[in-house]
């Protein structure tokens, strides 16, 4: 559906409210948390109680009532305008050529409404979301994603289509939007792709929340019982079978609460690549969609760990300079959860403007795996000591036994650490067990911080510190030789590429202020986005 324009080719949108059901769209959250204490008071008063929970929620909508119908929204030369308040209130301007992303959100209550919560995000909006719609219909939400995507620096087409980057002009409401280009799918995930992620990953975690419930219960078991009960099924079964049983029955269960978490984060995990722009599609109770702008993303994260490198598994992150968290709805880390480790180089070519394939790792001076020993030693060392202090028994030198893992673990850090220098990108691996592979565009490289403890000064050791836009880990070199981690610094910062795209950036954004000041009619030097209140 075309977006009405303005004589100078800009989207514009009369004045809208939110949907009528935004009055009682967080009804839903504040019965979960105070339907019990309701209840209870209801019936400890009677009747009296019954009549005043209802007057409460009458008042309470009715304010929400009149809260929306204060609340409206609209586009006009090149801003869009929120205004909300019923006693005070508030206008927020924000220029189209500022938004960098508009995502879309559907939690369970949005569902059961039809509607969908719209969250637009600015350069430098701060740690959430610059503005939220938070229930506009299906329809609406397209066709106003369409209009503030449509007018980003260097992308205006006034007049453009919503389009599905999957099904093309005409698809069913939600779906991501932007100019016709034929998209490229990055990555999509089955349910048997996603119940791996789980199992294989940090997903184990949530199986945890078993043991957990099981000891709740066996608190609210009676002592006696808990030890009756225990003894006559080991007396009957034997210990070892008991054993036996419980690993048959709980780790099945430990897997599928694994696998299912992931599936219900994940379901219909899709990600693709339409134009300047990365479309994210996941989740199943609760949807998300999401747009991420391909010249945010800062680095790209390649993560994986015994099991996963056993059959040829990771996952990858794409850390943008978005100002929020997945989390909250905005997306400044997307997680591809699952990826085979063939599929990488085709990945990085579609998310990152370097592209290519992972090069070769120059391994870390042996003196690192020194180290890597000589501290993990000492920790086993430590942990021996305290162990004998507390038992005060032979019994604490079992504890010696820390020594055998402690040198493998060491071991495995050390094998694990590598880096490499291209003439567009740095790249950094480091973790025994979590190893972590991060690829940075020389370009996004905002500083560099060379830092070296007495301990790898000895042995002319250093650390590496990488820092990009944005939220998100910090990128290192760990414990390479001193002498060429400072040349690898200075090349970095140098780096032809770097300079070019500092340049890039600059232009661009001087020319979105002078569009953005010029479409908003705003006076030389006013802040870009405006917030005032007035009083009624």
């Amino acid at each position: 559906m075309p977006v009405p324009s303005d004589s100078d080719g800009g989207p514009t949108l009369g004045p809208r409210r939110l949907h009528a059901v935004s009055p009682v769209l967080d009804i839903f959250p504040g019965l979960q948390q105070g339907f019990v204490p309701l209840v209870v008071l209801v019936v400890s008063i009677g009747r009296w109680g019954l009549l005043g929970a209802v007057v409460l929620a009458a008042v309470i909508i009715g304010w929400r009532v009149l809260a929306w119908s204060r609340h409206s929204y609209r586009i006009e030369d090149g801003v869009l305008r929120i205004e909300e308040g019923v006693l005070n209130r508030q206008v927020r301007e924000i220029p189209l050529t500022r938004i960098q992303q508009v995502d879309l959100r559907r939690q369970l209550r949005h569902r059961a409404l039809g509607v969908v919560a719209v969250r637009i995000d600015t350069a430098g909006g701060g740690s959430g979301a610059e503005a939220v719609l938070d229930a506009v219909s299906d329809a609406h939400a397209l066709e106003l994603r369409s209009a503030l995507l449509s007018h980003r620096p260097g992308e205006r087409s006034g007049g453009s289509e919503t389009v599905d980057p999957l099904h093309g002009p005409g698809q069913a409401p939600g779906t991501p939007i932007g100019p016709t280009q034929a998209p490229e799918v990055v990555a999509e995930m089955s349910t048997r792709d996603l119940a791996i992620a789980g199992i294989t990953g940090s997903g184990l975690l949530a199986g945890l929340s078993i043991v957990g419930f099981a000891f709740l219960i066996l608190d609210y078991l009676p002592e006696d019982t808990g030890q009756d009960l225990t003894d006559d099924v080991a007396n009957l079964l034997g210990t070892a079978l008991v054993l036996a049983v419980l690993a048959v029955v709980v780790v099945p269960l430990w897997l599928a609460v694994a696998a299912g978490a992931s599936i219900l984060r994940d379901h219909e995990f899709t990600l693709v690549r339409y134009g300047p722009d990365l479309h994210l599609r996941r989740g199943l109770l609760d949807q998300r969609e999401a747009t991420l702008a391909l010249h945010r993303i800062q680095a790209v994260w390649v993560l994986d760990n015994p099991i996963r490198r056993r059959f040829g598994l990771a996952s990858v992150q794409l850390q943008s300079a978005a100002s929020g968290s997945e989390a909250s709805g905005d997306v400044s880390r997307v997680t591809v959860p699952l990826v085979r480790t063939r599929d990488l180089d085709r990945l990085m070519d579609l998310v990152l403007p370097v592209g290519g394939s992972l090069p070769g790792l120059v391994p870390a001076p042996r003196a690192a795996l020194r180290r890597a020993r000589v501290r993990a030693l000492g920790l086993a060392l430590f942990l021996l000591a305290a162990a004998l202090v507390v038992t005060r028994s032979p019994y604490g030198l079992i504890a010696g036994l820390m020594i055998i893992p402690a040198w493998v673990f060491a071991s495995r850090a050390y094998s694990s650490l590598g880096h490499a220098r291209t003439e567009a990108s740095l790249v950094s691996r480091w973790g025994a067990v979590m190893r972590r592979t991060v690829v940075v565009p020389v370009a996004k490289t905002q500083s560099c911080q060379l830092r070296s403890t007495p301990f790898q000064r000895r042995v002319d050791l250093a650390t590496l510190r990488v820092q990009v836009a944005g939220r998100g880990p910090t990128v290192e070199v760990v414990d390479g030789d001193a002498r060429a981690l400072g040349v690898l610094r200075n090349g970095v910062l140098v780096a032809p590429g770097a300079r070019l795209d500092e340049a890039a950036v600059r232009r661009r954004t001087h020319a979105g202020l002078e569009e953005s000041d010029a479409a908003a009619g705003l006076a030389e030097g006013s802040e870009p986005v405006t917030n005032y209140r007035a009083d009624p």
